[in-house]
């Protein structure tokens, strides 16, 4: 008897679990559904060169004329980095197929493009959503990374230039992105193929990786702007993490830097004060770069950068001012930006939260005030069910997910193994 009463129990224990894996539902009143991503619809059918002109415009700047000449150098370099991507602005492989010149002048000259003054802007990587190779997002999100790195955004907001040719390559999940940039005026007359200026007429004599000269007063001065800040409108992304050389030594990441440029002709710049506001609340810990103190000596007297140590809030306002005297007399540059939202549906979360998602949907969760890269690359989950999660990418603030399963399955995720962060995934349709 006693037997018979031990294998009931046993039974109806495992009926009622059987019961719950089929049966449990959590209602719809403690589910979160998914905050919409970034409004990217104005933008999405703008490739490499025209977003960089939509954020040049956010800063005030020209737009940048297509240049099929150095959009062919941006394209060789950017197949040559598909497979040799530790070479940066460098070619060193002769064998690579997509050799052609070891510095980026010589590459511009390789296709034809004179001017000796050529900027290169480059970033490499790999991108997990094969689904969007197609669209236009991977080439912009690889362009939002640029503009938080401050060497690379410096030249892609420089004055001087005036055309561009922008590549975007992928392949086996890998991809470049290279963007040349020029001035058109210098390029023509370095065409020319002068080599035997005008007694006394002035002109520049290492303009052209020809040898060719450029008279001064041929070259029609661009409008110039007294300074050029960033970020500006609301496609900030909220953290910077690398660029080489790195402005930042010994932080694995900060927040997205806040700068100011000042023109050539602006005079002596002094600055007083930089700081950064998060409604009336200063942004305290802070890193002020100027040319005293670049840790790679690249910035210009006229080039200012203020670093927040932690990344910025995403969909959040923000305002800089620079005190500045300029010529000894006292000045202020202000401006306001806002952080970006994230490129998926997303959730900001605390820890305990059920989130309610879509069987096959991408998603990005945040764990509001936690910020990590590498400590971070290990989570717990458990899943119920025939729930599956797929954890397609690690960010700075936190990762993007998918959950494959039947609808009432769900799978609890804890990043970094802190129960207190742990989140529950709820297949809801």
């Amino acid at each position: 008897m006693k037997n018979l009463i031990f294998w009931l129990a046993l039974l109806a224990a495992a009926f009622g679990f059987f019961y719950y894996q089929q049966n449990h539902r959590i209602s719809q009143d403690e589910l979160i559904h998914a905050e919409s991503p970034h409004d990217r619809s104005s933008v999405s059918s703008f490739g490499g060169l025209a977003y960089l002109n939509f954020l040049r415009a956010g800063a005030g700047l020209p737009t940048l004329a297509y240049s099929s000449v150095l959009e062919k150098s941006a394209r060789n370099h950017a197949r040559y980095l598909l497979q040799n991507p530790e070479d940066g602005h460098d070619e060193r492989h002769r064998s690579n197929p997509f050799f052609t010149g070891y510095r980026p002048n010589e590459r511009a000259r390789k296709v034809g493009y004179l001017y000796d003054g050529v900027h290169e802007n480059i970033t490499t990587g790999f991108y997990p959503y094969p689904e969007d190779m197609d669209t236009n997002l991977p080439v912009q999100q690889q362009i939002d990374g640029l503009m938080t790195a401050i060497y690379h955004r410096f030249s892609l907001l420089e004055q001087g230039i005036d055309e561009a040719g922008a590549a975007f390559e992928h392949r086996d999940g890998r991809i470049s992105v290279a963007i040349n940039q020029g001035n058109h005026q210098f390029n023509f007359y370095c065409g020319l193929g002068r080599v035997y200026p005008e007694p006394g007429r002035r002109y520049y004599q290492n303009a052209c990786n020809n040898n060719a000269i450029v008279y001064a007063d041929e070259v029609k001065a661009q409008r110039e702007f007294l300074y050029v800040v960033y970020p500006q409108g609301d496609f900030a992304m909220p953290d910077f993490h690398g660029e080489r050389p790195d402005p930042m030594p010994g932080h694995e990441f900060t927040g997205n830097p806040v700068s100011i440029a000042f023109s050539e002709s602006a005079g002596k710049i002094k600055m007083r004060s930089f700081k950064l506001y998060q409604g009336k609340s200063e942004i305290e810990k802070v890193k002020v770069l100027t040319a005293s103190n670049d840790p790679n000596q690249t910035f210009s007297d006229r080039q200012f950068a203020l670093f927040p140590l932690l990344p910025l809030e995403y969909d959040t306002a923000y305002r800089a001012v620079f005190e500045y005297e300029r010529n000894g007399k006292s000045e202020k540059a202000e401006w306001t930006f806002r952080t970006k939202k994230p490129d998926y549906p997303y959730f900001i979360v605390k820890g305990g939260e059920k989130l309610a998602v879509e069987s096959g949907k991408k998603y990005f969760i945040h764990w509001k005030d936690f910020w990590c890269q590498r400590e971070c690359e290990e989570y717990v989950y458990r899943q119920r069910g025939k729930a599956k999660l797929e954890v397609m990418e690690r960010q700075i603030g936190g990762m993007v997910v998918r959950v494959t399963g039947d609808k009432g399955d769900d799978v609890r995720l804890t990043p970094k193994e802190e129960n207190d962060k742990a989140v529950l995934l709820y297949i809801w349709q």
